[in-house]
């Protein structure tokens, strides 16, 4: 999936959309239609797609799939579960361009133990309703905290010498 994924944002960069939403469509066909069926831990793929249907001008069709997978992924009470459909929730919810929402459920998900993936936050930095989050105060503040509380807790596994 990484591999397939970093393919595509080096065709996006090099100005090929519809190269990467080929590639992306093509390596994933089983994951490209029936939303019900996925677990939001194998979501990378639709997530992807829907972004580059937005970059080869199909927001319409990209929305559409991206209100499918919200309309699953109700939100959970955060508790020591992990709390993958958060995260799932909160990527869907930036692609969207719903940004308040998108904000408050991290900062809702930033104090659960289950840092699903935290460092990838930025993967879809190349979709404008995305990237308009990474700029916001907001997300930098929660992001701080979840890295703070991530190395936190990679000191406390590791030990000190």
């Amino acid at each position: 999936e990484q591999a397939v994924a970093t393919m595509a944002r080096v065709d996006i960069r090099q100005g090929n959309p519809d190269t990467a939403l080929a590639r992306v469509e093509a390596a994933f066909p089983e994951r490209s239609g029936d939303v019900e069926r996925l677990a939001p831990d194998v979501l990378d793929p639709l997530w992807m797609r829907a972004a580059l249907l937005k970059q080869a001008g199909q927001a319409q069709a990209a929305d559409q799939l991206l209100q499918q997978h919200l309309a699953i992924l109700a939100p959970e009470e955060v508790t020591d579960v992990p709390v993958r459909t958060g995260w799932s929730r909160f990527i869907a919810l930036a692609l969207v361009g719903e940004q308040d929402a998108a904000l408050e459920e991290l900062d809702r998900i930033a104090g659960s133990p289950y840092h699903h993936r935290w460092y990838d936050l930025q993967t879809y930095s190349f979709d404008p309703d995305y990237a308009a989050i990474l700029g916001d105060p907001r997300f930098v503040a929660i992001f701080s905290r979840i890295r703070s509380r991530a190395d936190r807790m990679r000191e406390e596994y590791l030990g000190t010498e």
